[in-house]
């Protein structure tokens, strides 16, 4: 075990005797910064002493943030050195006196600017920056540190990145929705808000493990669980009352799809489509606008309840108008309870016509784009959320509604 301190003599004397072993005593032919490098980049590969040597002041300094992300109340500090309070320190020359005397916050911030120093960090950065950073890692470059991490500046004019991570088109789309929820996400958290938002996405676009996302983002299991529950409520309180919603009769009017424009007159139209019956499933009713876009996703109801008693029970009887027209599923027999509404429900061949195949599209990307909504659920998603009175399952299937309504419609106007 490398102790928690190197001075910088030790570290020098532990290099030398590196090169010694490996020229044989002879005169070093390459620096030793050259033997850090992978093979693969004409290196050795060589374990560098203070990446370990930072390594082990890394841990202490994450158990004190830790420590004061959960509240903890630590004599070592006062408020003024709390660790968001630390920025200024770490880019400026001087130190100011609270933290000089005390050694501690002293080899804190001297850790952080030895690192920053390093890795040629000129601006102000997060706190977590020399955290669970694949930056300080052997053998591991800077630009490929950036390359491989999950941030901004990673995702940036990455377009393909972007869409094989979230299912989102681009970039900008992807910073859109986040500077919406952001506000909301977790501040004392050992993930920054970006890396909650992403964690969420990643989860739900590939139903990766809890475990797999503890391991790639360095932090423990449960506090995946949890940030991710908390990243999908916000999601669910901030982004499916704005993206999907049901548009009025003018709107549809106005950019209805060809396919629709001789549709008896059509004013408002609404696809209804229920997930066949089947044991041990959730089942949705959910209506989709002739525009291609998610207008209504029902909470989530046994697999056996039937079609009827979901669209009765839910509101979305509530949103027709007199002489809407509503298209259905085959066996979805609920003539009587829509023309209660003074609306027309019509059941066509399924097969047949462009106006039905919408509907299979639509759902198909929507699961085809969240691969967390073709597998089967963790039990730990059927918890219904007191705040909000429904499920995290009901909340991820409505995340993965708006989400998919703010890409592009899978629908043509022409």
């Amino acid at each position: 075990m490398l102790p928690i301190y190197l001075s910088k003599k030790r570290v020098k004397e532990i290099e030398k005797e590196f090169s010694t072993f490996i020229w044989k005593a002879k005169r070093s032919r390459l620096k030793m910064v050259l033997l850090h490098l992978p093979k693969d980049s004409g290196g050795l590969a060589l374990p560098d002493i203070r990446m370990y040597n930072w390594a082990c002041r890394g841990r202490t300094i994450r158990e004190w943030i830790q420590a004061y992300l959960n509240e903890e109340n630590d004599p070592i500090e006062s408020g003024a050195c709390a660790p968001y309070k630390l920025l200024g320190e770490i880019t400026s020359k001087k130190i100011s006196p609270e933290v000089h005397h005390n050694p501690i916050l002293f080899n804190i911030v001297r850790s952080w600017q030895d690192m920053s120093l390093h890795v040629g960090q000129k601006d102000c950065f997060s706190l977590l920056f020399p955290l669970n950073n694949r930056q300080f890692l052997p053998g591991v470059s800077s630009a490929k540190m950036n390359r491989t991490a999950i941030n901004e500046m990673s995702l940036q004019n990455n377009h393909s990145k972007v869409n094989i991570l979230t299912g989102l088109s681009t970039y900008s789309l992807l910073i859109a929705v986040f500077n919406v929820i952001a506000p909301y996400l977790k501040h004392k958290s050992s993930l920054t808000l970006f890396q909650q938002y992403m964690l969420a996405l990643i989860k739900i676009r590939m139903n990766l493990s809890f475990d797999f996302l503890s391991y790639y983002f360095c932090i423990d299991p449960t506090a995946v669980s949890k940030l991710f529950k908390h990243s999908i409520s916000v999601m669910y309180c901030r982004l499916v009352p704005s993206f999907v919603i049901w548009p009025d009769r003018e709107s549809l009017r106005k950019s209805l799809p060809y396919a629709f424009k001789n549709s008896l007159n059509l004013l408002a139209s609404a696809q209804c489509y229920s997930t066949y019956k089947s044991n041990h499933t959730m089942k949705y009713l959910i209506a989709i606008t002739p525009q291609g876009s998610i207008c209504f996703i029902s909470n989530g109801w046994g697999g056996r309840t039937s079609d009827k008693v979901i669209t009765e029970q839910s509101s979305f009887l509530s949103h027709l108008l007199p002489g809407d027209l509503v298209l259905a599923d085959r066996g979805f027999n609920v003539k009587d309870l829509v023309q209660a509404y003074q609306a027309e429900l019509k059941l066509p061949a399924f097969t047949r016509g462009k106006k039905q195949i919408h509907i299979e599209r639509v759902i198909g990307v929507l699961c085809q784009k969240y691969t967390i909504l073709q597998s089967t659920a963790s039990i730990g998603f059927t918890d219904i959320d007191t705040e909000n009175d429904v499920t995290y399952l009901d909340k991820i299937v409505k995340v993965c509604c708006a989400l998919t309504n703010v890409s592009e419609s899978v629908v043509p106007f022409q």
